[in-house]
């Protein structure tokens, strides 16, 4: 059933992808709402169905055709100081609507085919435009449904980088933190300033913290496909001084002992992660060559 609905993903093709299986229509709310949700049914294929995500990426080239108006939509938008707000022209565009489920389904691609990974990288401005959209906002704060939209896209967005960092090689890693990925997870942990985030939220930005930067200090080392899938890099000296600097510059430390004083029990308890990530932070110039604590091994 679902074979039959994939070539509706061609339905007006991004031009500057030259898809050559472009089906042109006349562009209407009822086609963009078609294509939206087909994105959607294309999200309910399980992530065990291997077979049709080859599918997907090597004979329908689906990446561009999901990438492209990601990087649209944040070329659209106005970058302000602390988040990116959407023009209000833009507010009912076809876009706003694509967005997050096209986000869903390059998350489940990405985690599961090796040449979606590579195609996603690879494509240009994607990185930046992932790292813009964690912040992303709607003008209207009084909307409820464009407020819980705004939320989503800007979890898709982390969980996007997330798996990119755990697959990626050293020049990922580089292109991660000059794309400023390390402000990124500091800001997941900022509740001080009043952000209400899910104890799961916060848990999971504290140990996103502590693996980025074990992994810039240490290196990486593939030692089995099911536990370390991401390719093996070297330690990188020369990415700390900049992890340190945006670490730094958004209050981190600070952030992190709002944390350790925010005491919490039962589910979502993450008094442990802070005080990991406090000592990763703290430490990050830490020598290899030196006797090192218990919580960096």
């Amino acid at each position: 059933m679902k074979e039959r609905f994939v070539p509706l993903i061609h339905i007006n093709c991004p031009p500057e992808i030259k898809c050559q299986k472009c089906i042109s229509v006349v562009s209407s709310a009822s086609i963009q709402q078609l294509h939206i949700a087909v994105m959607y049914a294309l999200d309910g294929v399980s992530e065990d169905n291997k077979e049709f995500f080859n599918i997907l990426v090597k004979d329908q080239n689906i990446i561009p055709h999901l990438a492209s108006p990601i990087i649209q939509f944040v070329s659209q938008s106005q970058l302000n100081k602390k988040k990116i707000q959407q023009q209000q022209q833009y507010s009912d565009s076809f876009e706003q609507y694509f967005i997050y489920p096209s986000q869903i389904l390059i998350n489940k691609l990405i985690n599961n085919n090796t040449k979606a990974r590579k195609q996603i990288i690879n494509t240009p401005n994607f990185l930046n435009s992932l790292i813009k959209l964690t912040e992303f906002k709607f003008n209207n704060d009084t909307n409820k449904e464009e407020d819980n939209q705004s939320k989503q896209i800007r979890n898709e967005s982390r969980i996007c980088l997330r798996i990119i960092h755990r697959y990626g090689n050293e020049q990922v890693q580089v292109e991660l933190v000059t794309n400023r990925y390390p402000r990124v997870l500091v800001i997941d942990i900022n509740t001080a300033g009043g952000n209400e985030q899910l104890d799961k939220e916060i848990s999971q930005g504290l140990y996103s913290i502590i693996d980025f930067i074990r992994e810039i200090l240490r290196g990486r080392r593939q030692t089995h496909q099911d536990f370390n899938p991401g390719l093996s890099f070297p330690p990188q000296p020369v990415l700390f001084k900049s992890c340190q600097e945006q670490i730094e510059d958004e209050g981190a430390n600070e952030e992190i002992e709002a944390q350790l004083v925010n005491k919490r029990e039962g589910p979502g308890y993450y008094m442990d992660e802070a005080n990991w990530a406090k000592g990763s932070i703290l430490n990050i110039f830490i020598d290899n060559r030196n006797p090192q604590p218990q919580w960096y091994k």
